[in-house]
């Protein structure tokens, strides 16, 4: 049978887009911004970030803070271990089809298996199941990956350092109401306007704290668990218009300018 390989370099996971923008607090630095429909693609996005940036020492990766509905905690299993000890996080075109066909298509594995390969640093959660988490993780380098959740962004921010890189990752789904235990049901609702801005408020102590130290942004769209294509892009544009001006994927696309910028 013949093997397939990608014939062009940077062949991002389906339905993946990445833009550069220049750093929101510091002007001579840059973030990268990827978009993926499922969650577990951002995992690409933090594997190449990481490999790209040589100044990113293996003691030193950004933590990242997640914030969604679900809680994306699961452990990877001994084929995944080992899966991802082979995996060379320099190659985007590897980054790719491995998030595409070897991360659980459940999108749930995508946070604990960055940590296991040290692509990040501790793991700070935000998100509205409830369930057992882990306290920590051991990587394939003997390096321990504390995890932490939270209901409530000020317990998060209280706990989150001050002096580490930070990656953003941001499920759009976490901006939905439902009893469901899996956070997908036929009568979901979305949040209200006034709970998504207040959130994701640039000025507020929150945000600034994560702008302060950014290192990446990832942001998942997840149709399915937002009650369809509709929900999802009615989230994203409120997510959108709050955070950047002109929009994401615009060729001017940049962070909109906060109260503190326009005084």
């Amino acid at each position: 049978m013949y093997h397939w390989q990608p014939r062009f370099e940077f062949q991002h996971p389906p339905g993946s887009y990445e833009q550069t923008l220049a750093h929101p607090v510091e002007n001579d630095k840059e973030v990268n911004i990827g978009i993926s429909h499922e969650h577990r693609f951002a995992f690409y996005f933090w594997g190449r970030w990481i490999a790209a940036y040589d100044t990113v020492s293996a003691g030193n990766r950004p933590h990242l803070v997640s914030i969604d509905w679900h809680r994306d905690l699961a452990l990877p299993t001994e084929q995944e271990q080992d899966d991802l000890e082979s995996l060379d996080i320099s190659n985007s075109n590897e980054m790719s089809l491995f998030c595409w066909g070897y991360l659980n298509p459940h999108n749930d594995d995508h946070v604990l298996a960055a940590a296991y390969k040290n692509m990040i640093g501790d793991v700070y959660v935000l998100c509205k199941q409830k369930f057992a988490n882990p306290s920590e993780i051991i990587d394939h380098l003997g390096n321990k990956h504390t995890v932490n959740v939270y209901r409530e962004k000020e317990a998060l921010l209280e706990n989150l350092p001050d002096d580490k890189p930070v990656i953003l990752d941001l499920d759009l789904d976490y901006f939905t109401e439902t009893d469901s235990f899996m956070g997908m049901d036929a009568d979901v609702e979305l949040s209200s306007d006034q709970q998504i801005y207040s959130l994701l408020d640039p000025d507020s102590d929150f945000l600034g704290k994560i702008y302060q130290n950014l290192f990446g942004f990832t942001i998942a769209l997840e149709p399915k668990f937002c009650g369809g294509y509709q929900n999802s892009c009615s989230l994203f544009k409120k997510v959108d218009q709050q955070l950047f001006n002109p929009p994401l994927l615009h060729p001017a696309g940049d962070w909109k300018k906060t109260d503190n910028e326009k005084r």
